[in-house]
C-alpha cells in the first residue's frame, strides 16, 4: 500500500506482446469476462495473473509476512473438518470463487452469526505480490463505509498461514446471474446503486476499476453491493481530469470484455474517476445490447480490442445507448465529467423514456382508422402528449406530435362541424392563419348561412298556409309534412314521415304522376302541376302540386305544396255553365254587347252582336267610323250625339237606330250605351247593349195597319 509508483511506463497490451509465452497462452483462453491483472514486483519486474493462467510465473519471490503489517490469527475450519474449541469460522459451503479468492458461507463462532469468508487461493498463498493485493483488497473494504459497499467485519490469517476475511453475508446472487431476467428500468436502478458507491469511493479518493456485474451482488430485499475491490486505486483528483497517484496498488488490469482504453493501454497515471466513469457506460451497454462493448475470438483477441476500443456493434438505436457511448469515449476528456454527470444523463434519459412511454400511449390511441378514433380519443392523447413535454421539455417529438394530432383533431371536429373547436386547436399550434384555418372560418360561415336558411326555411314550411310535404329527391322518402298537409289530405305526420310516397298511394292518376316526375327531372321545378290525388279516407282531392329541389347538408331534397283547387275547379265549371246560359238567353232576346276602350279606340263585340248587325264575325268588330257608315243615314246623327254627349257629361243614352244588314235590308235595334270613368273624372270605357225589335216593329207596323182599315 506504501510502495511508491514505479518509475517506468507499464502497459498491459505491450507486456503481453512482448512474450511469446503469454501470447499463446492468451490466444488460447476465451475467458474475456475474467479479471485479469498485471503485478509489479519489487524489482519492477511485470507478472501477468488471470484465473485461467495460474503457475505462469511458479517461481515467484516470497516477501517476509512482516512486510505486510498487523494480520491477526484466527483458526478456521475448512468445510467437512470438525471445529474444536478453538475454531473461531467453522467454512460451511463455498458460494464463488474469482480470481484470487473463494468466498464461502461460514458461522461465526464468538457472535453466533452467519457471515461470508473470503480465502485467498492456496496457489497464491505463497505469493507476495497476491497476498498484497488481497491485504489491500481487505483494507480498502474495510476503509469504506457505503449500503452499497460490503462491509468487511475482520481480516485475519489461518493457521497455514492463509489469508481470509470475513464480511456480511448476502443471500443473493452476483448480478450478472439474472441481469437476463431483469427489465431495463431495474438494471438501470441496480447500475444506479452501483454509481453511488463509486461516488462514496471517489470521494474517498478510490477508484475501483473492475466494475462488472460479476462483481455486484443482489440481495433478496433489494441490496446491491458492490464487490471485488482488489483493483482499487488511491489518487489525489486534479483539476485536469488526470490522477496523481500518492499511494498505488501496483497491478493494472480488469476485465477485457468491459476495460477501457487506458486500463488496457497505458499506467496508473492516466487512470482517473473517467476509468469508472466508462466501466459504468460498460456496464450500461450490456443492459441495452444483451452482451459487453468488447469481444474476441480469444482473450488476447479481446484485450487488443478493448486497448482500441473497438465496440461490438449492436442494432439499439436509442438515448441510452447514447448515453452509454459517451461514457464509453476513448478519449477520457470526452467522457462525462464525473460519475455524477453520468447519473445526471441517466435520470435526464429515465425523464426522457417516461416522455416516450407517454408518447407511445398516445400514438395508439389514435392509431386506429379514421372513422373509428373519437372526439376523446384525441383529447387524452393530446393530454398524454402534454404530459410527456412537461416530464421532458424540449421533447420534438412530442412537441411535432402534439402539432399533428391537434391538426388530425382539428380536420374530425371539423368534419362533424365543430368549426369552433377544430379553428381553436388549430390557434393552440400556432396555424390561426393558415389555409386550413381560413377554409374551416369560410365553412363555419358557410354553415352558419345554411343553418339561418334552413331556419328560415323551418318556419316558412311549418307555418306556410299552403300543405306541404318534404321529401328525399334520391329515396322519395318523406322527412317532414306539416300540419296544413295533416288538415288538407287526414294523414298525420305520424302516418306519412319515414314513409316512401308511393307506399302511402296518394296518386289517384298514376300516369300525371309519370309527367310529374319527368317535369320535375327536367327542370328542378313543377308550378301549379293539377291532378287528383286520395285523401287518408279514399275520397279524391283536386289538387295543385307545386314542387322545388334543393340541397341541403350535401343532400337533395324536393319540397312539394299542394293546394286544393276543386272550388276554384267548380266556380270555373259554374260560370261556364252560366256563360252558356247567359249567351242562350242572348240568342233567345236577341241581345248583343259591346264595348269600347276609349283610349286605345279597340271595340269588342260580342257573338250576338255580330249576328244583330249582321256582320260577319270574321270580320271582327268595327271602329266608331265603320259602325256609323252602319247606320240609315237619317239616324247617323241620332247616334253620334248621343256618344259625344255620353262621353262628354257621363251620361247614358237609349236610341232607336235602323242597323244596315248585308243583305241591304235595315233592321231596327235598341241602342243603349253608358260610359265608365276614373278617380280623376276620365272616361276609360264606353259599353252597352242592342237589342233588335225588327220583328216588333213588323209586327206593330202590321197591327196599326189593321186599326187604319177599321
Amino acid at each position: 500500500m506504501d510502495s511508491m509508483v514505479p518509475t517506468r511506463r507499464v502497459s498491459l497490451l505491450e507486456t503481453v506482446l512482448s512474450d511469446a509465452a503469454l501470447i499463446e497462452r492468451l490466444s488460447q483462453s476465451k475467458s474475456v469476462s475474467l479479471t485479469l491483472t498485471l503485478e509489479i514486483d519489487p524489482d519492477g519486474n511485470a507478472r501477468f495473473q488471470h484465473p485461467d493462467l495460474f503457475g505462469l510465473n511458479p517461481d515467484a519471490p516470497n516477501d517476509d509476512a512482516s512486510n505486510e503489517g498487523f494480520v491477526p490469527s484466527r483458526a478456521i475450519m475448512a468445510p467437512g473438518e470438525r471445529s474444536d474449541a478453538d475454531t473461531e469460522y467453522r467454512l460451511v459451503g463455498k458460494i464463488g470463487s474469482g480470481g484470487t479468492g473463494i468466498v464461502y458461507q461460514a458461522h461465526q463462532r464468538a457472535i453466533d452469526r452467519e457471515v461470508a469468508v473470503k480465502v485467498l487461493r492456496g496457489e497464491l498463498s505463497t505469493d507476495a505480490l497476491s497476498r498484497k493485493r488481497f491485504l489491500q483488497e481487505a483494507r480498502t473494504l474495510g476503509s469504506l463505509d457505503h449500503p452499497n459497499v460490503i462491509a468487511i467485519h475482520e481480516l485475519g490469517t489461518g493457521s497455514g498461514g492463509e489469508l481470509f476475511y470475513a464480511m456480511k453475508r448476502v443471500d443473493g446472487t452476483s448480478w450478472d446471474a439474472s441481469i437476463d431476467q431483469m427489465t431495463q428500468n431495474e438494471n438501470v436502478e441496480v447500475l444506479l446503486r452501483v454509481a453511488d458507491a463509486l461516488r462514496y469511493a471517489h470521494s474517498r479518493s478510490l477508484i475501483h476499476r473492475d466494475i462488472k456485474p460479476e462483481n455486484v451482488m443482489i440481495g433478496p430485499f433489494g441490496e446491491v453491493l458492490v464487490a471485488d475491490w482488489g483493483l482499487a486505486l488511491f489518487y489525489d483528483g486534479g483539476s485536469s481530469g488526470t490522477s496523481n497517484p500518492r499511494t498505488v496498488n501496483q497491478s493494472i488490469g480488469g476485465t477485457p470484455a468491459y476495460m477501457a482504453p487506458e486500463l488496457a493501454d497505458g499506467d496508473v497515471r492516466s487512470q482517473t474517476v473517467k476509468t469508472d466513469v466508462y466501466l459504468l457506460g460498460a456496464v450500461l451497454y450490456r443492459i441495452l445490447t444483451g452482451h459487453p462493448p468488447h469481444d474476441g475470438a480469444t482473450l488476447l483477441e479481446c484485450i487488443k480490442n478493448a486497448a482500441s476500443n473497438v465496440i461490438v456493434p449492436t442494432t439499439v438505436r436509442n438515448g441510452w445507448v447514447e448515453v452509454a457511448m459517451e461514457a464509453m469515449a476513448t478519449n477520457p476528456l470526452d467522457r462525462y465529467a464525473d460519475v455524477s454527470a453520468f447519473v445526471d444523463a441517466i435520470a435526464a434519459q429515465q425523464l426522457h423514456q417516461q416522455s416516450d412511454d407517454l408518447l407511445r400511449r398516445a400514438k395508439k390511441l389514435v392509431a386506429k382508422p379514421s372513422d373509428l378514433v373519437t372526439h376523446q380519443d384525441y383529447s387524452v392523447a393530446e393530454a398524454l402528449i402534454r404530459e410527456a413535454i412537461d416530464v421532458f421539455p424540449g421533447h420534438r417529438d412530442a412537441i411535432a406530435m402534439l402539432s399533428k394530432i391537434q391538426a388530425e383533431h382539428a380536420r374530425v371536429a371539423a368534419a362533424h362541424g365543430d368549426f369552433d373547436l377544430a379553428i381553436t386547436l388549430l390557434e393552440d399550434i400556432g396555424m390561426s392563419d393558415s389555409e386550413l384555418a381560413a377554409r374551416f372560418r369560410r365553412e363555419q360561415e358557410q354553415r352558419h348561412e345554411q343553418a339561418s336558411r334552413e331556419a328560415k326555411y323551418s318556419a316558412l314550411f311549418t307555418r306556410s298556409p299552403d300543405a306541404g310535404l318534404l321529401t328525399r329527391a334520391r329515396t322519395a322518402e318523406i322527412v317532414e309534412a306539416n300540419d296544413q298537409f295533416a288538415r288538407l289530405t287526414g294523414y298525420s305526420p305520424q302516418d306519412v314521415v319515414a314513409k316512401r310516397i308511393p307506399d302511402i298511394s296518394v296518386w289517384a292518376c298514376p300516369s300525371r304522376r309519370g309527367a310529374f316526375i319527368d317535369e320535375l327531372t327536367e327542370n328542378g321545378h313543377v308550378e301549379d302541376f293539377e291532378t287528383p290525388i286520395f285523401r287518408k279516407d279514399g275520397s279524391v282531392l283536386e289538387a295543385s302540386l307545386s314542387a322545388n329541389r334543393f340541397a341541403m347538408n350535401g343532400e337533395e331534397f324536393i319540397l312539394t305544396t299542394i293546394r286544393d283547387v276543386g272550388p276554384r275547379k267548380q266556380a270555373q265549371l259554374e260560370l261556364k255553365q252560366s256563360q252558356i246560359r247567359l249567351r242562350e238567353l242572348q240568342n233567345l232576346a236577341q241581345l248583343g254587347t259591346w264595348e269600347s276602350n276609349v283610349k286605345t279606340g279597340v271595340v269588342t263585340w260580342s257573338d250576338e252582336t255580330f249576328v244583330i248587325a249582321g256582320r260577319p264575325a270574321e270580320h271582327g268588330a268595327p271602329n266608331f267610323d265603320e259602325y256609323v257608315k252602319t247606320v240609315h243615314p237619317e239616324d247617323r246623327a241620332l247616334i253620334v250625339d248621343a256618344i259625344e254627349t255620353s262621353l262628354k257629361h257621363h251620361t247614358a243614352y237609349e236610341l232607336q237606330l235602323r242597323h244596315l244588314r248585308s243583305d241591304g235590308t235595315y233592321n231596327t235595334v235598341i241602342a243603349r250605351g253608358q260610359p265608365t270613368v276614373d278617380n280623376e273624372g276620365n272616361v276609360t270605357h264606353l259599353y252597352g247593349v242592342v237589342i233588335d225589335i225588327t220583328r216588333q216593329v213588323a209586327e206593330l207596323e202590321l197591327l196599326r195597319r189593321k186599326l187604319a182599315n177599321r
